[in-house]
């Protein structure tokens, strides 16, 4: 989440309401060299997220079989809502 790349691709995705992307981010706080949050903390992801127009759905990594909170749970927008993103821990 720290490439320039990424958000870029957010923005525009947000900017052209790309109601048919979905980004699962696997937020576990752990890069290469070691916790996320002593390294450059990326917090509060799904804010930056909100901040740049998409709708944010928190998913418990551990427990996908659960239909709440799940994408697919997720009612459709309308075309040309917002993008959707999944942070997971």
């Amino acid at each position: 989440m720290q490439e320039g790349q990424i958000w870029e691709a957010a923005m525009t995705a947000a900017q052209f309401s790309l109601d048919n992307v979905c980004a699962v981010v696997d937020d576990n706080g752990v890069q290469l060299d070691g916790p996320t949050k002593d390294i450059m903390d990326v917090e509060p992801l799904g804010a930056k997220f909100a901040a740049f127009g998409w709708e944010v759905l928190d998913v418990d990594g551990h427990s996908l079989g659960r239909p709440c909170g799940t994408p697919s749970a997720s009612p459709r927008p309308p075309r040309g809502g917002p993008p959707s993103s999944s942070p997971t821990r």
